[in-house]
């Protein structure tokens, strides 16, 4: 328990009591038990009739001081955020958990809103009885998850945690005892699978992690395969851990990557929580990612003016299922930029992933599209008239497209106004040639950028524009 924990998915270990009761087969070998016993923080008992130690104080107030260090840009393991896992000694959905220890923690949660906090529970039955009052869909900086063994008691599990609003669902298959071949992972954003450590660890048959990173494909759910355990198989017989520990010690609960077979050297956090939504109603600088106040997305006669707008802005209600699944499987930042319209002089609040001078969007939900085409109409054919499978919208910036050019070697077109059929002056045979090879669609081009569109189910299409927005 701390600010630093061996635990891979997790930064911070915090509890805001110490002490449970067994609550299926996973808890058979329970390291909190077993740690409970030799260090004797509530007496060293366990189960319905041991205390729930409350912890102490300086316990309270290390997360303050962690939200201080997260403030200033601090990340944890996965680069992006710092996350605490809250329970690892006791379960805070308990209904023999101190009373007043769980208001102040959500209290302390709502003081951290810098930290992500992951609450693990076997106990959802309980959850919506102990929520805080103003929980509605969610805190932005907890998630909810549950452990899943094995079928009997996990299935249950997901199906009582699906019916709680939370901003992201995860569930522990750790330890895993059995195949899941079915496991139903619909409102599950995020799966972590690992063996069983310790002297006595049950056997872990590694094909069933693939069955789950399998169903997690079919989810468009995130995996993470923590550890192989202390027992790992593959086709009935022992597999063997090969590498050792920097120490030089043996790897007895098979942590190290370099010892998991190398389709299952996955270790992913979902992304979710870095979708930015902005107020509902809030004065906006119109600031995109370049450095010049617009960016070079507004017409001449816009660029004229200020570079700050003030408008009444609506979140979209729900993000793009194409582009939100897009950004998981390609490890993609999904944001929700703010773009000032040139028609109509609002600000939009458009789902975008953002990069190097590069946009990759939804056509349909993209206003500088319309915009540049003239309506949703304009749009719409556009789209229908490429024959893209599931498309996907890449805008390249003016100066994506100056070291484009750079790089391969001749000048691309520069395209003056719109047009939905193609380029309208294909002055290079070379340009023609990479239209043709790649599968991309050209929509319409302008001083400002060019539009394409592309499939993610196009291997060659998609393999260049995610090669194209990483060109610097």
């Amino acid at each position: 328990m701390g600010e630093f924990t061996k635990i891979s998915w997790v930064d911070s270990t915090w509890n805001p009591w110490i002490g449970c009761t067994h609550a299926g087969p996973g808890c058979d070998h329970c390291y909190a038990e077993a740690q409970n016993k030799f260090r004797k923080w509530n007496g060293g008992t366990w189960g319905d009739k041991a205390p729930r130690q409350v912890t102490a104080t300086p316990t309270w107030h290390d997360p303050v001081s962690w939200e201080d260090k997260a403030c200033a840009g601090r990340v944890g393991k996965d680069g992006q955020r710092w996350l605490v896992f809250a329970g690892d000694l006791c379960d805070i959905f308990d209904r023999l958990g101190d009373k007043d220890a769980r208001i102040r923690m959500w209290e302390l949660f709502r003081q951290t809103p810098h930290l992500t906090w992951l609450i693990l529970t076997k106990r959802p039955q309980h959850i919506a009885e102990f929520l805080p009052a103003d929980w509605d869909t969610g805190y932005r900086n907890v998630w909810l998850g549950v452990t899943v063994e094995n079928r009997k008691n996990g299935y249950p599990r997901i199906e009582a945690l699906r019916r709680i609003p939370a901003t992201l669902r995860f569930i522990s298959c750790e330890p895993l005892l059995e195949n899941m071949p079915d496991i139903e992972l619909t409102g599950i954003d995020w799966v972590i699978v690992g063996g069983e450590s310790g002297s006595e660890a049950r056997p872990f048959d590694i094909e069933w992690a693939r069955v789950i990173k399998g169903r997690c494909q079919d989810f468009s759910t995130v995996f993470f395969l923590k550890q192989l355990g202390g027992a790992p198989l593959q086709d009935g017989s022992p597999f063997k851990l090969d590498h050792c520990k920097s120490s030089g010690w043996r790897d007895s609960h098979g942590v190290l990557l370099e010892n998991f077979p190398p389709d299952l050297r996955i270790q992913r956090w979902p992304m979710r929580e870095r979708i930015h939504l902005l107020e509902t109603t809030s004065a906006v600088p119109v600031l995109l990612p370049g450095g010049d106040p617009t960016n070079g997305l507004l017409s001449p006669a816009r660029k004229q003016e200020s570079g700050t707008a003030t408008s009444k802005l609506s979140p979209p209600k729900e993000i793009p299922g194409r582009l939100e699944r897009f950004a998981r499987e390609h490890e993609l930042v999904l944001e929700i930029e703010d773009y000032p319209d040139a028609i109509s002089e609002d600000v939009h609040l458009v789902p975008r992933i953002c990069l190097q001078d590069a946009f990759i969007t939804d056509p349909f939900h993209d206003p500088f599209l319309v915009n540049v085409l003239g309506s949703k109409e304009a749009v719409k054919q556009a789209v229908e008239e490429s024959n893209v499978d599931g498309p996907l919208l890449l805008i390249l910036l003016r100066e994506q497209i100056d070291r484009l050019s750079e790089r391969i070697g001749f000048e691309l077109p520069n395209y003056e106004g719109g047009g939905s059929a193609g380029p309208q002056d294909q002055n290079s045979s070379a340009w023609a040639e990479i239209l043709h090879r790649t599968g991309l669609r050209y929509v319409v081009g302008s001083d400002d950028g060019m539009c394409f569109l592309f499939s993610e189910c196009d291997t060659a299409s998609l393999a260049v524009t995610l090669a194209l927005t990483r060109i610097r």
